[in-house]
């Protein structure tokens, strides 16, 4: 795995190693703005606080899926 060749990241916390994959993809696409936009963080935050209220509302990838599979046909 490539993360072996990076010393004590594996140990990182989940949330840690993701801001650094986002920091890592900003880097490669070369916009490092919206990733610092506030009013896209409250968004996240907004759309994370309302699935924590409503777990039931929210769809498996393999439900997604199988309705948009559906459509194809």
């Amino acid at each position: 795995m490539i993360a072996e060749q990076y010393p004590g990241l594996l140990e990182r916390p989940d949330e840690e190693k993701l801001k650094l994959a986002g920091k890592l993809w900003n880097d490669v696409i070369g916009d490092t703005d919206e990733a610092d936009d506030p009013v896209l963080i409250a968004l996240m935050e907004a759309r994370l606080a309302e699935y924590r209220a409503h777990p039931e509302r929210v769809s498996s990838w393999e439900d997604v899926k199988t309705r948009l599979l559906a459509l194809r046909r």
